[in-house]
């Protein structure tokens, strides 16, 4: 009876749970209420043991599937069941968000176009979200960006943020003053704060994310708001850019870094000097491809790459572009950097909406009188005045001196410690006018009212990083152009291509490009001159300063015609074609439209 394991089986599975069950009626001082049950269990109890001595007994045979001497016995949860023992607990000490991602696919945000080689792909999806919380951004992350006032992402954000916090190399364009910077300074220092509550180790000479930028002003921008949300986050970061302190900086390198924000230059020399070591990165981006295309930096930066890849074949690269000019994507294609995304945003290579152009046109008149007309007209908070050459800076410099109007300069010759000194006096308002070179067209995230180009632009391309000095984020603002004859083709061109919501990529300054049957005569048409110099109620044209009005300003007053602009510029603001300009340009007078874009 108590040899074959069928009956021990029966025996378990019908007896026990038949004890557990008087055992559980009995009151809190009664014994069993049926006695015969003890003596069940005894007899199961025997059962049990004589199955596993006759199991002992059997001979074993190497052959037998080990399946066939296990016994599975049921068991149910009783009352008087022995707790098991499970290890201690482990405190939760990571927290990995999983980005946003919609149910169905959607379309991208422009068609970036996919390379033949496959290196370059579109990117899939656009996220719809309203918050930052919605995407996936750390709490730290999000303290920090409501202590800079930052509530909601902006669309590269939200398009950029979800596939970054997957690991994912981009490259992504989009308009200036769009929040480029955010969009990938919050998924590095995110994934570096995932690290460390990974247990990842902080080690000296050895920083984890490399962050390329061209100048050193766009480098002290981008390090302010780095230190701004890595404050939130407990990480370090530093800045490398030509012009400082070399050995304050090796020293900065030597302790444990996590961001560092360089200029190509500076850096490759520190490294070379070994001063650090790239075994450690595991981010690096690249800020300004267009930029650092233009000025040969690309060069240095892959031979600071290409170890990194070496170490490391799961490098995540990110590119950001104000533009996706075709030799930024051909830089994408010869470079030998990991296979990427691409985003481009929809309004790229175009003016913003909430931006006005004032087209004005100088012929016959020193741009500089014309200058100061503007300047008198339009009394704004922040005023930034882009030229060409040093010499028009210089000569402007000495103009506005004479004429007792407070300006600050920007460019290259200036030493970067005065340079700095410059923009931060142009930022806190104690100097309402910046004039600038191009370097000043890019990377200076500063709330600029109006954009006066002296110097019309050579190429479209500067021209949108220019303009968009102003109308950042949202935010309205006005660019005046100064035009000469030298000057008409292309500024009328970028004029009609912004009136029909062209991009103004591939735009040139050959006339020839714009006649009857070339490439870009379907921009202007082919009565398009004509067009341009008739009566634009968008457009004022100063007239030639008469011996009357030299008259008035050597007695210090001002001209008729800019009285006129005044006087009209009081009654109607920036008007579109009202009557009484008209009537003023009629009687010689000067008057100002704006064209809303």
């Amino acid at each position: 009876f108590f040899s074959t394991m069928e009956c021990s089986r029966l025996q378990l599975t019908t007896l026990v749970p038949a004890y557990h069950t008087a055992q559980a009626d009995k009151g809190p001082e009664q014994g069993p209420r049926c006695p015969g049950l003890a003596a069940a269990a005894v007899v199961a109890v025997l059962g049990l043991c004589a199955t596993v001595v006759h199991a002992s007994r059997r001979p074993t045979d190497a052959a037998a599937p080990q399946a066939l001497w296990s016994t599975q016995i049921p068991m149910t949860r009783s009352p008087i069941a022995r707790p098991m023992s499970y290890p201690p607990a482990q405190p939760l000490t990571h927290y990995v968000p999983t980005p946003w991602v919609p149910p169905q696919p959607l379309a991208p945000l422009h068609a970036a176009g996919k390379s033949s080689s496959a290196k370059m792909t579109e990117a899939v999806f656009r996220p719809e979200v309203e918050t930052f919380a919605e995407i996936g951004l750390i709490s730290e992350l999000i303290d920090g960006l409501a202590s800079m006032g930052i509530q909601e992402p902006s669309p590269i954000q939200k398009a950029v943020l979800p596939s970054l916090l997957l690991r994912r190399s981009i490259a992504f364009a989009a308009t200036t003053g769009s929040g480029k910077t955010l969009a990938y300074l919050l998924p590095l220092i995110q994934l570096l704060k995932e690290g460390d509550l990974l247990g990842a180790e902080r080690k000296p000479q050895r920083p984890r994310a490399i962050i390329f930028v061209p100048t050193r002003e766009l480098a002290e921008q981008v390090i302010g708001v780095t230190k701004s949300l890595s404050h939130y986050a407990k990480l370090s970061s530093t800045m490398v850019v030509g012009g400082g302190s070399a050995g304050n900086q090796r020293r900065a390198l030597a302790g444990p870094v996590d961001i560092v924000v360089a200029t190509p230059g500076r850096l490759k020399d520190l490294w070379r000097a070994g001063a650090f070591f790239v075994s450690e990165v595991q981010h690096v981006v690249i800020d300004e491809v267009d930029t650092m295309l233009t000025q040969g930096f690309t060069a240095e930066i892959m031979q600071l790459v290409k170890p990194v890849l070496n170490k490391n074949p799961e490098l995540q690269v990110t590119m950001a572009s104000a533009t996706m000019t075709r030799k930024v994507k051909a830089f994408f294609e010869s470079s030998e950097l990991p296979p990427f995304e691409t985003i481009e945003a929809s309004d790229t290579h175009r003016v913003v909406s909430t931006m006005t152009q004032n087209m004005v046109e100088t012929k016959g008149r020193d741009k500089i009188d014309v200058l100061r007309e503007v300047l008198q007209i339009n009394r704004f908070k922040k005023t930034m005045i882009f030229c060409n050459t040093l010499d028009s800076v210089r000569a402007i410099t000495h103009a506005m001196t004479e004429n007792d109007i407070d300006v600050l300069s920007y460019h290259k010759e200036l030493p970067p410690g005065e340079r700095s000194a410059n923009v931060k006096a142009f930022r806190e308002g104690k100097v309402p006018i910046l004039l600038c070179t191009d370097i000043g067209q890019r990377g200076l995230d500063i709330d600029v009212d109006h954009v006066i180009l002296f110097d019309f632009p050579l190429n479209p391309v500067d021209y949108l990083h220019r303009a968009g000095r102003t109308a950042r984020m949202g935010k309205k603002g006005i660019v005046t152009s100064l035009i000469n004859r030298k000057e008409y083709t292309l500024a009328r061109a970028i004029d009609m291509s912004i009136q029909q919501g062209l991009p103004l990529e591939g735009l040139t300054s050959n006339p020839n490009d714009y006649k009857e049957g070339g490439r870009l005569a379907h921009i202007v048409g082919k009565k398009s001159k004509a067009s341009f110099k008739s009566e634009d109620p968008r457009r004022w044209k100063p007239r030639a300063e008469t011996a009357s009005d030299a008259k008035g300003k050597g007695k210090g007053g001002k001209s008729q015609g800019s009285s006129k602009m005044q006087e009209t510029r009081g009654k109607g603001g920036t008007s579109q074609g009202s009557s009484k300009m008209q009537e003023t340009r009629g009687k010689g007078g000067t008057s100002q439209g704006s064209s809303k874009m």
